[in-house]
């Protein structure tokens, strides 16, 4: 137990460090994208990034996220057949992902707010990460957290060296900034498939029978991402298109601040998961009993931290923000909670992935975003920016408290227990 609880902290320490380092770099390019760009840019480069996680959540039709699962049964023996796999079912749904999104790039563009020539560069981008994306989850199960770290903190350096460049040298605004995320996405990819080549991590021996059985795992679950997405940010789009690009830039600057809770928490998530599957399969009671008592530590712990980020986002915009994006703080202690709810959601969602009954899911993030949709639409009409933020902070609730008695039923943990001699 103390080996493993070991490895649990060693990968958690490398991931929490990279996480936070991958995110500090784009936190300090902060003053240099709300002194360079006006707030109506940066809301431009943020439904940009809407519109990516949206995209990412269909394209692929998110094969790449049974990768993690598959790897922890037999069918690890043939691990680089699935993965050669995946990529043939990426291709195919990026081919007519491009046509659709061509077709309706007038629409796309009254929705979003972004130039319909600029468009397309949405599906480049969603295909690109997705490459980078089946890399990592080799490193993650296979605990090479070092190699997942440097690698993402390599891409973002170049991401924010280039984005410098074209904004502030070449004075092209937001454009500057997408254009640097287009390019370092596209140069890690390539890295990418070289290293999974290289290492002989892929097959692309075409197979139905795997294909099959990554789209039964992994199709339920664009529901699932659809929904979360839809939670993280259908608020941008509300916004931009009732209060208007300015507001949603101001938004946008409180909501990255608040973040920092999603980082924590995500880091921890990447670290917890192999783990808990590697000890849920030796169905031990004295394990699941640390494993609870554990989990309602970690509960008291990330809402604190939400509570401090509160605390200290006045001095965050007073040292690091332009004054033109000061009535953003209001937003931060919103979107904090919201994510602290979210990673409290996520210690209880496991379980029902480990039992691979994902289409449960999926139906019950539907429920929220739909909720969530509803939400934003009084919300923003009665209590502008402030309540969309709230809004998503009753959605991520929502979302957990859901989750957790569903999860309680289908897989017994000793939520409430006795001592045990």
């Amino acid at each position: 137990m103390i080996k493993t609880q070991s490895k649990l902290f060693k990968t958690l320490g490398i991931y929490t460090f990279s996480n936070i380092l991958n995110a500090a770099i784009p936190f300090f390019l902060l003053p240099i994208l709300t002194t360079y760009l006006s707030p109506s840019d940066y809301a431009l480069i943020d439904l940009f990034q809407a519109a990516v996680q949206f995209t990412i959540a269909i394209i692929g039709l998110n094969a790449f996220s049974a990768l993690s699962r598959f790897y922890f049964e037999n069918d690890n023996k043939n691990f680089k057949e699935y993965t050669g796999n995946s990529f043939i079912i990426l291709l195919i749904s990026s081919i007519i992902i491009m046509a659709l999104t061509l077709l309706f790039k007038t629409n796309l563009e009254n929705l979003l707010k972004i130039p319909r020539n600029w468009i397309w560069l949405i599906v480049i981008y969603a295909f690109c990460l997705n490459i980078i994306q089946t890399q990592l989850t080799i490193w993650q199960v296979t605990f090479q957290a070092t190699k997942y770290s440097i690698f993402r903190i390599l891409r973002t350096f170049f991401d924010i060296a280039l984005s410098i460049g074209f904004i502030v040298v070449l004075e092209y605004n937001w454009k500057g900034r997408i254009l640097g995320q287009i390019i370092s996405v596209s140069i890690f990819a390539l890295l990418a498939i070289i290293l999974l080549l290289k290492n002989n991590a892929v097959n692309f021996n075409f197979q139905f029978s795997k294909i099959k059985k990554l789209l039964n795992y992994g199709s339920p679950l664009i529901l699932h991402i659809l929904g979360a997405v839809i939670i993280t940010y259908s608020d941008r789009v509300f916004i931009a298109n009732y209060l208007g690009l300015k507001s949603t830039g101001i938004y946008a600057v409180g909501y990255q601040i608040g973040m920092i809770i999603y980082l924590i928490e995500t880091s921890f998530n990447q670290a917890w998961v192999p783990w808990l599957f590697e000890k849920l399969k030796r169905n031990d009671i004295l394990e699941k009993i640390k494993i609870v008592k554990f989990t309602y530590l970690y509960f008291v712990g990330i809402m604190v931290l939400a509570l401090t980020v509160a605390i200290i986002s006045p001095y965050i915009y007073k040292l690091f923000i332009s004054s033109n994006y000061i009535s953003g703080l209001k937003i931060v202690i919103w979107i904090a909670i919201g994510f602290a709810f979210d990673g409290i959601y996520k210690m209880v969602v496991n379980y029902i992935f480990y039992i691979k009954k994902t289409y449960i899911i999926s139906i019950i993030t539907i429920f929220t975003a739909c909720l969530n949709l509803l939400l934003n639409y009084f919300m923003v009409n009665n209590y502008g920016a402030v309540g969309v933020a709230q809004a998503t902070t009753i959605s991520f609730f929502t979302e957990f408290l859901i989750v957790w008695i569903i999860s309680a039923r289908l897989y017994r943990m000793p939520w409430i227990y006795k001592k045990i001699k």
